[in-house]
């Protein structure tokens, strides 16, 4: 009976090796999952601060490229036009100054100005050929300026395209910068709430690590008791075989002895009959 109370014991403890060791293993592989997940976290959120900083040094870099190139532009046009209006004034000046070297009056010079001028009777020939061909020169210097004129400010305009053109790519390399930036966001949340589900299941899984051990303590205290009391039982009914087998010794003494004596009062006995005969 002690034995087979010892198997069972033994094999109790096996499996409760068994149950702490699995225990053991699966929170070093949670713990392990851990790291890694915390080691993915913080590469995601160092590749993030690195993504983040890297984009906000570029679109300044753009920005102030865009506006400097703006400003430069803006500045270039307002020159050109300051200097284009210049030569149309010097333009206007030097074609009133030979109008007025022609003989015309400032009333004639303004309405030509103002192009609602008349031809006038000129009663020298060769004084209107004269006119004639200085209003040709004027007429074509005064195109041609506003031609000039033009060309700058459709150059000017075709700038301003350009830069609108150069603005618009930059907000859309922002606007795809922004998109991969919450893909990298998204996927730290993600990361987090990974984390999250795992640190909650390994307080589970530890806390009833922590509840099994507590009942296998228990169990085991038990077993102690058990085996305390199977001990105390055997040592008893050990003593008492030993005190049985004391008692069935002297039993078989006495047996003995009182073979012995019951003989030897029979002769005795037989003895004294002879004696009386």
């Amino acid at each position: 009976m002690v034995a087979v109370m010892d198997d069972e014991f033994k094999e109790f403890a096996c499996a409760l090796r068994d149950v702490q060791l699995g225990f053991q293993d699966r929170l070093m592989e949670l713990e392990k999952r851990i790291s890694l997940l915390e080691g993915e976290k913080n590469r995601l959120e160092e590749n993030l601060t690195r993504e983040r900083g890297a984009f906000q040094l570029e679109q300044e870099k753009e920005r102030e490229a865009a506006a400097l190139k703006l400003k430069e532009v803006r500045a270039e046009s307002e020159a050109e036009a300051g200097r284009l209006v210049t030569a149309s004034a010097i333009s206007q000046n030097n074609l009133a100054g030979k109008l007025y070297q022609l003989r015309f009056t400032k009333v004639e010079i303004m309405a030509f100005n103002k192009g609602n001028y008349e031809e006038m009777e000129i009663m020298d020939e060769e004084e209107v050929e004269e006119r004639e061909d200085d209003l040709n020169v004027a007429e074509k210097t005064a195109a041609k300026n506003q031609e000039t004129i033009n060309q700058e400010i459709e150059s000017s305009r075709l700038k301003v395209v350009d830069l609108e053109g150069l603005l618009e790519m930059e907000k859309k390399s922002s606007a795809e910068l922004q998109k991969e930036l919450d893909v990298a966001r998204e996927k730290e949340e993600q990361t987090l709430l990974y984390n999250a589900k795992y640190a909650e299941e390994y307080e589970v899984l530890f806390s009833q690590y922590e509840d099994r051990l507590d009942d296998n303590v228990k169990l085991s205290l038990n077993l102690e008791e058990a085996k305390r009391q199977v001990e105390e039982k055997t040592a008893i009914i050990l003593s008492r075989d030993l005190a049985l087998n004391q008692l069935t010794s002297e039993l078989a003494e006495l047996k003995e002895k009182a073979t012995s004596g019951s003989r030897h009062e029979a002769e005795l006995a037989k003895y004294r009959i002879r004696v009386l005969k």
